[in-house]
């Protein structure tokens, strides 16, 4: 059989993304992908309707979740692959998570209205649906609005680091999503460590249950994934990778940019297998 490769890092309407799980589902199999992961932001909402609709299509679909940690002034993504999306403590613990996310969108608002951008609450919460609200449904309200065109300029000129309306994200540590996800029973990796740039703290963060580097990333280049991929040997963590695709063209990302070869899906699986 052809190895049409995994993505392993893909976001729905669940959170910040624009497809649902059906469409991206049906987008991967015309791609002829074998395996996919839907990781959205801080919640599991999505995970049991895209495992439902992955066994009626013939694809594997993998659980998974990514969630956001802050060390310092730093935001790190840790994902979690396989584990039990129904866990209460999970669970409880993503849904304070969201709930700061929201708190997050009131004080951008009203930072936003210092500087004359006047969007309500509401104008984000309704893009955002039922997922967990981010920073992009902000910039696609500031849009609406009519104050930019591009999601691009709003971060460049509004929502990006150090800008007017930034709000810092409070979150949880890395130590403390490793944990939640070994505790679930599921694989934690770090995600796109290029992008985050704490390489120093892999090793301490493997001591405590870390089993996996983001070592294909569309945001990495060749060079960067090969050094990557040389860590991961180095520390004997798993290799995963993914496209991060949100359904946006700014970034010019789609599903399956980024293929992760087969054989690293068969190793996170016989992962699972070996913690039961």
């Amino acid at each position: 059989m052809i190895d049409g490769g995994a993505d392993l890092h893909i976001h729905s309407c669940y959170s910040d993304g624009l497809y649902t799980p059906l469409q991206i589902i049906q987008l991967a199999i015309e791609k002829g992908i074998r395996a996919i992961s839907i990781s959205d932001h801080d919640t599991v909402q999505g995970v049991e309707e895209t495992l439902d609709l992955a066994s009626q299509m013939d694809i594997m679909a993998i659980p998974a979740t990514e969630i956001s940690a802050i060390v310092g002034n730093s935001e790190v993504h840790i994902l979690g692959y396989h584990f039990d999306w129904r866990n209460a403590q999970l669970n409880k613990r993503l849904d304070w998570l969201c709930q700061e996310r929201e708190r997050r969108v009131y004080q951008m608002v009203q930072s936003l209205a210092e500087i004359g951008i006047d969007i309500h609450p509401d104008d984000v919460f309704s893009i955002a649906g039922k997922g967990s609200t981010g920073r992009l449904h902000m910039a696609m309200a500031i849009i609406k609005k009519g104050y930019a065109t591009k999601i691009t300029e709003v971060f460049k000129k509004y929502i990006g680091y150090g800008k007017p309306g930034f709000v810092p994200k409070v979150g949880i540590s890395p130590e403390e999503a490793i944990d939640l996800i070994v505790m679930a029973g599921g694989i934690p990796v770090y995600a796109h460590p290029a992008i985050s740039k704490m390489d120093q703290c892999i090793l301490q963060w493997k001591g405590k249950g870390l089993a996996g580097l983001e070592v294909y990333h569309s945001s990495q280049s060749g060079q960067v994934s090969r050094f990557y991929e040389q860590l991961a040997l180095k520390y004997h963590l798993c290799i995963t990778g993914g496209s991060d695709f949100h359904g946006m063209n700014e970034n010019h990302r789609s599903i399956g940019m980024v293929r992760l070869p087969y054989k690293y899906v068969e190793r996170i699986n016989q992962i699972k297998a070996e913690k039961g």
